[in-house]
């Protein structure tokens, strides 16, 4: 790893604020620092199926075993009581779906309090890109996903009446998740420094986060939620992220775009603020560590 590659650009005061502000100046700093983002992911990848047998296998294994279990549960053993056989199919990957969005927001957000806290050394570093660490594990579960979208590809080319033209717009429904997700975990990884209680009250809003996030429901279809209820579960970006995925990817229609571009702005929002929180505290990281 490059001393260039990892120490910051000297820049004024003012002109940090100006790439805080600036998503596309934002993106253009992580271009920049793609070697150690590279690097660390790559660690992290290789820590977590270190001492397996089946080593990075276990990356299409476990979603397989996961969409198995689904389609016994709920087509066989405990089949959705509306909709038609083709609904129920359709259900099923729908969850398979709304699972593998959910499981990358889940493990990135669920590790930020502890990614400053868990990396002393890094803090010490003068010259170390400390930002990078969030991304790095952004990096890592976008290789999960894509695992596990490459797997529900597999299923709805079998299952349903096969690929659609609409599944072009899957790196389009991937934006808002990508912002949602890193600017959160930016706000996070430092909160985390100062707030140790921080990564518990995250693991505690997983759990309920799930069940109102559209993964057992879907909005339209046979097996949809109330209407009356629709407007509360908007309030949930992670609803319209979901719902834009299944509609690209298994129901062969484009992203609902009114709700789309709104989750979207309000994810550029989030990635924005949670960017510039990150490089406002991390000067004091050092002292509380």
């Amino acid at each position: 790893m490059s001393r260039a590659a990892l120490a910051c650009p000297s820049t004024t005061r003012m002109t940090a604020w100006r790439v805080c502000l600036n998503p596309l100046r934002t993106a253009a700093e992580l271009w920049r620092r793609r070697e150690v983002i590279v690097q660390l992911s790559r660690s992290e990848i290789d820590l977590t199926y270190r001492g397996s047998l089946l080593g990075v296998s276990w990356m299409a294994i476990q979603p397989l075993v996961l969409l198995a279990v689904y389609a016994t549960v709920f087509l066989g053993l405990w089949p959705p009581a509306r909709g038609s056989d083709d609904d129920h199919v359709k259900f099923v990957l729908g969850m398979f779906c709304g699972i593998v969005v959910y499981t990358l927001f889940s493990d990135v957000v669920t590790r930020a309090p502890m990614l400053v806290l868990g990396n002393p050394s890094y803090v010490k570093r003068i010259v170390f890109p400390l930002e990078v660490l969030p991304v790095s594990t952004l990096s890592a579960a976008l290789l999960n996903l894509g695992v596990g979208l490459l797997i529900l590809l597999g299923g709805v080319l079998l299952l349903t009446d096969g690929l659609s033209p609409a599944m072009l717009l899957l790196p389009i429904c991937l934006l808002p998740l990508v912002l949602f997700t890193l600017g959160l975990s930016w706000f996070l990884a430092s909160l985390g420094v100062f707030v140790r209680d921080v990564q518990q009250a995250v693991r505690a809003v997983m759990l309920p986060l799930f069940f109102i996030s559209p993964i057992f429901w879907t909005l339209n279809g046979a097996l949809a939620i109330a209407p009356e209820h629709h407007m509360w579960t908007r309030l949930n970006p992670l609803t319209t992220i979901i719902e834009s995925f299944r509609r690209v990817l298994i129901y062969r229609l484009p992203p609902d775009w009114l709700p789309f571009a709104t989750v979207t702005l309000l994810s550029l929002l989030v990635f924005i603020c949670g960017y510039a929180w990150f490089m406002k505290t991390r000067h004091g990281f050092a002292d509380v560590l």
